[in-house]
């Protein structure tokens, strides 16, 4: 994996992208590298990178993670709105289900708990 490209779609190597977050090796600084790691997360199956990214109030528990459930393709982060304290993030995602791609597109809402920003849940 480590001379593929990142499955975040930065363009970048998975190596010097988002490896470094999900590996536990630092924590995202900004809304979009948290959203694009967060994405890696659930393809690679990370769950405790999930869980330690997500607020206590709102996380389901590990065995509700929904992961490798669909075959992601693509991600854009279109917009990003907000501040230091939180900020929410419009995403689109495109996913493979019965041969056919399919599209979603929500706003993610980050907060910070203890001086990082960490998911709190999607706005639909």
């Amino acid at each position: 994996m480590e001379e593929k490209t990142c499955p975040c779609c930065s363009g970048k190597l998975f190596k010097s992208c988002c490896k470094i977050y999900v590996t536990g090796m630092a924590y995202p600084l900004d809304p979009g590298s948290l959203t694009r790691s967060r994405h890696v997360a659930e393809l690679l199956g990370c769950k405790e990178y999930i869980k330690d990214t997500w607020h206590p109030e709102t996380f389901p528990g590990v065995d509700k993670i929904n992961i490798n459930n669909v075959q992601w393709l693509d991600l854009k982060i279109i917009n990003i709105f907000g501040g230091e304290n939180e900020a929410v993030v419009y995403v689109k995602k495109t996913y493979l289900e019965n041969n056919c791609e399919h599209y979603v597109d929500n706003n993610l809402l980050f907060i910070k708990l203890d001086g990082r920003l960490v998911f709190y849940y999607s706005l639909e």
